[in-house]
């Protein structure tokens, strides 16, 4: 049950209801009264709004520690609100605002007192960032701050100005995987993230100088990240919470590259692509990777801003100018520190022996004695070629090899008259580790077939 209406007439006693969200009450003009314990340890509660009077009396939303929004029409004339101190839990992170009047008291109350209109308040990335005053609420930090999450989205990152995260901001957030904290971020409240079971990397800037005890309660997943020497460095160790060092550190991980090519369905012959593929660093952004040019300098080829992406596909078209050369790629992946500064990886260095194009065959032609003669045009970048042959549709093989590119013709002996042969050229050439590299035999448009007669 998502949301639930209530009216005058109604009962409310909904205690131990984890599944309800949102809570309209729609007693105009009356004076509502939520008894003692009615929403206790409904776990799931983000929202209440109501219209005209309304009495809370104490423990009414009692370990309600998703409640964020309550909100009140009260313009009505003969109503009246009255809210009980220990209504909310002393951590609550409930924001009590009204569009009429709320009951003034001389000291704070237990929880945030916002009249609608004061104070800055706006929504982005599943966050609500407010902005608080000193002694307004029962914090004793001010600043703008994330106040609320509501579970949208796995990775957040928090604007550079935004001063702390207020308690029980992202309690219960178990799509929450990453999170990344503004550079002037100076402050994690109560329970700020606890029982975010799945929250796996926490980046936390030096200017961090304030983390509760209980802000990291029941998540078994966290790694926090940040920088030597800071607070945040000596909480982890503390509470024995695993620490890594964010951008600057990255400097110390390792990546390796591979280029290969990219057989087709048939895995028999290739397709006019090649495949870059390379490990995850722990603490990457992003990579840079490049391509080396023909006068020696590398140029900018790809910017990958996605860490989860670990491969990439080149077409040759776009390329064809290596053709029968050998290029060489290199990649760096890079880290935003939490000043907004990029580190970077060494680079790894990674080439590809670019193949010749396979030979077109022009003829066979047939001659006496069982013979045949293959003629093909030839290829560039070419060191030679191998001649390979199928009888009545078996698999091909190797007759000839030839280690002349300049040839352009073989002469097959020993033909069987009744059987249909097949041929293709295979071409190839020497890399500059003396490893040949062949070209694509078995693309169909480039057969020829005869039958032997």
């Amino acid at each position: 049950m998502k949301e639930k209406k209530f009216w005058k007439s109604e009962k409310v006693l909904f205690a131990g209801c984890d599944q309800i969200e949102r809570i309209r009450i729609l007693d105009h003009h009356k004076n509502f009264k939520i008894k003692k314990d009615a929403f206790e340890n409904c776990i799931s509660l983000r929202k209440v709004s109501f219209f005209g009077g309304i009495k809370v009396e104490s423990g009414a939303f009692r370990n309600c520690p998703k409640l964020y929004d309550f909100a009140l029409i009260n313009y009505y004339e003969g109503t009246e609100v009255s809210i009980a101190d220990d209504a909310f839990d002393a951590d609550s992170k409930v924001l009590v605002s009204a569009d009429g009047g709320l009951p003034w008291k001389g000291s704070p109350e237990p929880f945030f007192n916002e009249n609608g209109e004061d104070g800055w308040h706006e929504k982005e990335q599943g966050m609500d960032y407010w902005d608080y005053v000193k002694n307004n609420g029962p914090s004793q930090y001010e600043g703008t701050r994330v106040a609320d999450f509501d579970n949208s989205v796995s990775k957040v990152r928090i604007r550079d100005n935004v001063k702390g995260i207020g308690r029980k901001a992202f309690y219960g957030s178990d799509r929450l995987e990453e999170v990344r904290l503004g550079k002037e971020n100076y402050f994690i409240e109560s329970k700020a993230f606890a029982s975010c079971i799945n929250l796996k990397k926490l980046f936390i800037p030096s200017a961090t100088t304030v983390i509760e005890e209980n802000a990291f309660e029941n998540c078994p997943s966290l790694v926090i990240y940040t920088v030597k020497g800071s607070y945040a460095e000596k909480f982890a160790k503390k509470h024995q919470i695993p620490v890594r060092y964010s951008a600057e550190n990255i400097q110390d991980e390792k990546i390796k590259l591979q280029v290969s090519r990219i057989k087709r369905k048939d895995d028999q012959s290739f397709t006019d692509e090649i495949r870059l593929k390379w490990n995850q660093p722990e603490m990457a952004d992003g990579y840079l990777i490049q391509k080396k040019e023909a006068g020696g300098k590398y140029t900018t080829c790809f910017n990958i801003k996605n860490s989860d992406i670990c491969t990439t596909t080149i077409s040759l078209l776009t390329i064809s100018s290596y053709y029968g050369k050998d290029i060489s790629f290199r990649i760096r992946a890079y880290s935003t520190g939490v000043d907004g500064k990029k580190s970077y990886t060494p680079y790894s260095y990674a080439e590809v022996s670019f193949w010749p194009k396979q030979p077109e065959i022009t003829s066979l032609t047939k001659k006496t004695d069982r013979k045949l003669t293959v003629r093909w045009k030839k290829t560039a970048h070419t060191d030679g070629y191998e001649v390979w042959r199928s009888e009545n549709g078996k698999p091909f093989t190797c007759v000839k090899r030839i280690t002349n590119g300049k040839t352009q013709n073989f002469t097959d002996t020993g033909l069987k008259k009744g059987v249909t042969y097949t041929y293709a050229i295979k071409s190839y050439r020497i890399n500059s580790l003396k490893k040949k590299i062949y070209g694509d035999i078995f693309t169909q448009t480039k057969l020829k077939t005869i039958k032997y007669s």
